[in-house]
């Protein structure tokens, strides 16, 4: 395997931990639990495989054997892709804060505690937004990404 289909093997890795995490994140949103130590693993995978070797083989190795061969890197395609890479470091650094917090709230509150906050949420919900708006928010949601994704 040459070293271009090599990163693209990786980049079909990566690209599958994505999806998964993102598929997480949906489940999430809908009120399934996700195992903490699952999304620890994720993050650990996109900081070592997809940060410190994919793209170290990237920006050590293959940026600057494409400048040598005339490739620009400021308004070029190296510039585009780095500029990217900055993107998806401060994306896993979010990630990590937000597992963070997910494990902090899961730790410090009782099963029993979470299950009558449960039912303080919706009272809240009906005193000051009515009941069903939060059903109608997600009606809204789903249609807009039907509609716009």
């Amino acid at each position: 395997m040459n070293a271009i289909e090599i990163l693209k093997d990786e980049h079909r890795t990566i690209k599958s931990v994505m999806d998964i995490l993102e598929k997480i994140c949906l489940q999430m949103e809908d009120g399934k639990k996700a195992d903490p130590a699952d999304l620890e693993q994720i993050v650990e995978f996109l900081k070592v495989f997809a940060d410190h070797s994919h793209h170290a083989k990237k920006e050590d190795l293959l940026f600057p054997a494409m400048e040598k061969a005339g490739v620009l890197r400021q308004g070029g395609p190296i510039g585009v892709i780095l500029a990217e890479h900055d993107e998806g470091r401060g994306y896993i650094q979010g990630i990590s804060a937000a597992i963070e917090k997910y494990k902090i709230a899961e730790r410090s509150l009782s099963l029993a505690a979470q299950e009558k906050l449960s039912i303080n949420f919706e009272q809240v919900d009906g005193q000051q937004t009515g009941l069903g708006t939060h059903n109608e928010a997600e009606k809204f949601l789903r249609r807009l990404e039907k509609t716009y994704s």
